[in-house]
C-alpha cells in the first residue's frame, strides 16, 4: 500500500510540474496566441525519470476551453502513468494520474 501511495504521489508531482512548465511557456503572448490559433489535436508525449529512478510516461494536451464563450482560455491537461508495457499509451491495468488547469491570455 505504501509503495502504491508513493507511486501516485510521484505521478501527481510530475503532472503538476508539466502543468507549471506549460503555463510558463504560455505566459509569453506570442506562444499563447500560437496555442490559441492552433490547439493540439493529440497529446504531446514525453518520458520522465524521477529522482528515485522510476521511469514514467507522460503527455500534455493544450486545447481551447470553449465553455466560457467570452474569454480566451486554454485547457491544459497533463497525464502521467507507469507504462509497464512501454507502448506509449495508457492501458487499463496501468496506474495513472491526470491533472487539468486553465490558462488565460497574458
Amino acid at each position: 500500500m505504501h509503495r502504491r501511495l508513493k507511486l501516485h504521489e510521484s505521478m501527481l508531482f510530475e503532472a503538476d510540474q508539466l502543468l507549471q512548465q506549460r503555463k510558463i511557456l504560455l505566459s509569453d503572448t506570442v506562444s499563447f496566441n500560437k496555442a490559441w490559433a492552433r490547439p493540439m489535436s493529440s497529446p504531446e508525449p514525453t518520458k520522465i525519470v524521477t529522482d528515485g529512478g522510476l521511469k514514467l510516461a507522460a503527455s500534455v494536451l493544450v486545447q481551447r476551453d470553449t465553455r466560457i464563450k467570452s474569454s480566451k482560455l486554454l485547457a491544459i491537461t497533463a497525464q502521467v502513468w507507469l507504462d509497464r508495457n512501454r507502448n506509449g499509451r495508457v492501458d487499463t491495468d496501468e496506474p495513472t494520474e491526470q491533472l487539468q488547469s486553465q490558462w488565460g491570455v497574458p
